[in-house]
């Protein structure tokens, strides 16, 4: 440890002479502790980009490195994805991070090779599908045939052990309590492992911070600190008939029920229905078959739950609260269960005296998947508890998710328990170091099982960024600053004066109490900013997400013509059946838009934000609206049958061109179509076309884009009726299946449409004089892949194109162009419903312009919902874009039928009102 300190480089202090005047009695010097929060693979890489940047068996060169830290520390705990990075460490001999990944994937081994589902096997022929089930089959079979009672979890933990242990078949026989056997262990050349899970009572189906039982899983011992069983066994006599503590009369000690996988599946033993039927769906149909009993008692328990029979803690009850003390078994979930998704619980004990702990959170707290600081609080809510659960347990303050977001504590490294004083208990300073995306959008889904090498190894890189701030290029200090937090107790105990420097870090990054829990902008950090937005520790208020007072996101900008992709969450949290026709009051400052099928019209306030929003209910489906150029009071729809006026205020619909005649277009027509989607031309004529109501009927082939005139000399009195400046509607363009987007570039001589099921998007010669269109020709057409770069791809399937820094990822079948708008610069932007996308395509030029010019998607904003269905822009820079709540994904029904906000950095261009003529 004296090396580490020295390296840390903290100004105007000696840390070799203080560590030789003070350390030799060894309770002054600092007793670190490690966590990792759970998360899937998200957790479990970028985890391990901190331990690799910890570790200095890395043989790191860098001056800005922190590597030692791994080495000073006594604890490291973690619990689901962050329990599989400790557990792949320690059940391969204290590997290095580096060799982890460099032994997998390979011909020889699967370890770490996370190219297929972990549930569905490291193989992708049938053939090597079908063997491995036979081996997990065969093995959890053995502990069926041996009587213990096994379920999906067991099946789960072996899975993860094929890809987590570097043993044949996953090494059955390595188990947990084997570690103690190793010799950097045995040797303390490394730190004290731990795991946790929580208990699950019969009938539980909602776990809490404030009643949950934590239970560890260390070398020696399985137990719990809390007072409800408060008590350990060995680990290794796991699964042994205990009674009181004791082994019953002619019992015998029972090994090898500590397997490493099943220990890994039970901190990880997700308890959420709707994951577990998610994760089970992975399973091959054979597979399904096989195991049809034991997937359907996992959708029986609402989860993944594994069982710890006999209860190790049958009959023991010291403090008269044990829960299950009479029941014949231990069920353990998931370590995150209870919202302590940060194994804090074993590090904060009193017995273990820990003074520091440095935690890295990869919680999926919001929408898109980044940490809130909930992890933080549920601790903090449980150390307070009036029950006694914490059982002198003590927790430094912390604010609550929505300060976390509105200042920013979320985005960088910031240190909780400065001021040991402020605690009656014994208090370890936590350092947070919350996941954000500094090299690479690392925040894959929880349910994202399974990654490419590409990946994976960007997680982990990025995973070293975030806990090293970028080497020390996005703050110089905080290396230093890290020194100063580790040594904050121990200057505490030995009375030594803080060194001004120390002072300044901790002014720095500290929190100072201050709190701003007003609802924040949607979450969406930019790419390369890690430290760079949201204000100091003690906080500003400015929102890391944005700032705006709109409450949105900033999200990244874009420019130029370099692919980018940028990642939102919802700025307007309701759930529309089928949200479309975003349209922008450049008068008011408001957006616009309508939910068809739940016929409802809403506005809200761009400067005030969603908690402006209003809307009316209208009696028949309306897809878009338009403004109408001298009017204020009423608006321009195209609804079911055609073309009507709006009332405002009322929402009350009065038609001026019904586009269908049953008597001369067949009978039922009328009612089998609605229009969609539309928008004013240069010269204020309304575009709109009609499709097939897709809430009654399949959709065929049968609708028709219809042109809307002004009468050649609009009034703008207020004398004469509305009603007077129309004229009838044209058909013009027919046969159309599913019309969307449509617009006109910037020079006003071409027209731009999609037809949604071509993919395709038109081009049309367009006459502003007469309206009229010329033959229809291919623009753009959405094939099935995009090519992005590999640093900020976030779905890839690790194809690498003539190895460019870039790979192709395919866009999911059925995904379609949808509503677009063009920028001012003639960018188009279309939403692609099915993929979460809305694209911006560009003309660059081909071969330095030798090659001509083509066109391309030079853009990509990322939504956390299939269904996206049209953007539209806002003075500023903004776009907004809407969706439909028509999403089969689990996480993606979160999200389904929101309304997104996201910073672009560009104006659209210019939205025309019917009657407002070009000049």
């Amino acid at each position: 440890m004296p090396k580490f300190l020295e390296s840390l480089n903290i100004s105007g202090f000696d840390a070799n002479q203080y560590a030789q005047t003070h350390f030799s009695n060894s309770s002054n010097a600092p007793n670190i502790g490690l966590a990792f929060s759970g998360g899937g693979l998200r957790a479990m890489l970028t985890g391990a980009g901190a331990v690799q940047a910890f570790d200095s068996r890395e043989g790191s060169q860098n001056p800005s490195s922190l590597e030692g830290l791994l080495d000073s520390t006594t604890y490291i705990a973690g619990l689901s994805g962050g329990g599989w990075l400790v557990g792949s460490v320690y059940l391969n001999n204290f590997s290095t991070i580096s060799s982890l990944l460099d032994n997998g994937p390979s011909a020889t081994s699967d370890l770490w090779n996370f190219s297929n589902p972990v549930i569905s096997g490291p193989s992708d022929s049938a053939a090597g599908q079908q063997q491995y089930f036979t081996i997990l089959h065969q093995e959890i079979q053995s502990k069926t045939d041996a009587g213990y009672n096994t379920t999906f979890a067991d099946y789960w933990g072996q899975a993860l052990a094929f890809q987590l242990v570097n043993a044949s078949q996953g090494g059955p026989s390595y188990t947990w309590s084997s570690i103690r056997n190793d010799s950097d262990f045995a040797q303390s050349k490394s730190p004290f492992p731990l795991l946790t899970a929580d208990g699950r009572l019969n009938g539980q189906f909602s776990l809490d911070s404030t009643t949950t039982t934590v239970f560890e899983f260390n070398p020696f011992e399985f137990g719990t600190w809390d007072p409800t069983n408060y008590g350990f066994v060995d680990v290794q006599f796991l699964g042994s008939n205990f009674s009181n503590g004791s082994l019953a009369e002619g019992e015998q000690c029972v090994r090898g029920f500590d397997n490493g996988g099943f220990v890994l599946g039970t901190t990880s033993a997700i308890y959420d229905s709707l994951i577990a039927t998610a994760l089970t769906s992975q399973l091959p149909t054979s597979v399904q078959t096989i195991l049809g009993s034991v997937i359907n008692e996992t959708v029986e328990d609402k989860g993944l739950i594994s069982v710890y029979q006999p209860n190790p803690f049958k009959d023991w009850d010291i403090t008269g609260q044990a829960p299950d003390a009479s029941d014949d078994a231990l069920d353990l979930v998931d370590g995150g269960t209870d919202d302590q998704n940060i194994p804090f619980q074993p590090l904060i004990q009193p017995a273990r005296a820990v003074d520091i702990i440095v935690a890295i959170d990869s919680s999926s707290d919001t929408l898109n998947n980044w940490p809130n600081g909930s992890a933080m609080v549920a601790t903090y809510e449980r150390a307070l508890n009036a029950s006694g659960i914490a059982n002198h347990t003590a927790f430094p303050s912390v604010p609550d998710p929505n300060t976390f977001i509105n200042l920013g504590l979320n985005s960088r490294p910031t240190f909780f328990g400065c001021n040991a004083s402020n605690s009656s208990e014994p208090t370890p300073l936590v350092v947070y170091i919350p996941n954000t995306p500094y090299s690479y959008y690392s925040n894959i889904s929880t349910l994202q099982i399974d990654v490419n090498t590409t990946e994976r190894d960007a997680l982990v890189a990025n995973g070293y960024q975030v806990a090293t701030l970028g080497n020390a290029t996005a703050n110089k200090e905080f290396k230093a600053c890290l020194g100063c937090a580790i040594l904050s107790r121990s200057f505490d105990r030995t009375g030594t004066t803080v060194p001004e420097a120390c002072s300044s870090c901790f002014n720095q990054f500290c929190w100072n109490g201050t709190v701003n829990s007003t609802i924040p902008s949607p979450y969406n950090p930019i790419l390369g900013t890690l430290g760079k937005s949201g204000g100091n520790a003690g906080g500003n208020g400015t929102s890391s997400g944005g700032g705006s007072s709109n409450g949105s996101s900033s999200g990244g900008q874009f420019s130029g013509s370099a692919t980018q992709v940028q990642q939102v969450s919802p700025w307007i949290d309701i759930e529309c059946q089928l949200g479309e026709g975003p349209y922008y009051e450049a008068d008011t400052h408001m957006v616009r838009f309508t939910d068809v099928f739940g016929r409802k019209i809403y506005w809200v306030d761009v400067e005030k934000g969603p908690s402006s929003l209003r809307s009316v209910d209208v009696e028949d489906w309306v897809g878009v609206t338009a403004d109408i150029a001298g009017i204020d009071d009423q608006i321009l729809v195209a609804a079911k049958y055609g073309y009507a006026l709006m009332h405002k205020a009322t929402g009350k619909l009065t038609y001026i061109a019904r586009v269908y005649d049953d008597s001369k277009d067949g009978a039922g027509k009328s009612e089998r179509m609605r229009f969609n989607d539309g928008a004013i031309d240069p010269h204020g004529r309304f575009w709109a076309g009609s499709m097939t109501d897709n809430s009654k009927y399949p959709v065929e082939t049968e609708g028709t884009l219809f042109r809307l005139d002004p009468s050649p000399f609009p009034s703008n009195s207020a004398s004469e009726p509305p009603t007077a400046l129309f004229a009838t509607p044209h058909p013009v363009l027919s046969p159309v299946t599913i019309p969307n987007g449509i617009g006109w570039t910037p020079d006003q001589k071409t027209m731009l449409f999609t037809d949604s099921p071509s993919r395709t998007i038109s081009a049309f010669d367009y006459d502003g004089a007469t309206g009229s269109i010329g033959e229809r020709r291919e623009w753009f057409k959405l094939d099935g892949w995009i090519r992005l770069p590999k640093a900020q791809s976030t779905t890839t399937d690790g194809k690498d194109s003539e190895g460019k820094g870039y790979e192709d990822c395919h866009f999911p079948e059925g995904a379609v162009p949808d509503g677009f708008q063009l920028d001012e610069d003639g960018n188009l932007w279309s939403a692609v419903w099915g993929a979460g996308m809305v694209v911006r395509i560009s003309e660059v030029d081909v071969d330095g312009g030798k090659g001509g010019r083509e066109r391309v998607i030079t853009g990509v904003v990322r939504l956390p919902t299939a269904c996206t269905s049209c953007p539209r822009f806002v003075r500023g820079g903004g776009m907004v874009v809407t969706s439909a709540a028509e999403d089969g994904s689990v996480e993606g029904r979160k999200a389904q039928g929101r309304v997104f906000w996201v910073d672009v950095g560009v104006e659209g261009g210019r939205c025309w009102k019917f009657g407002e003529r070009a000049v």
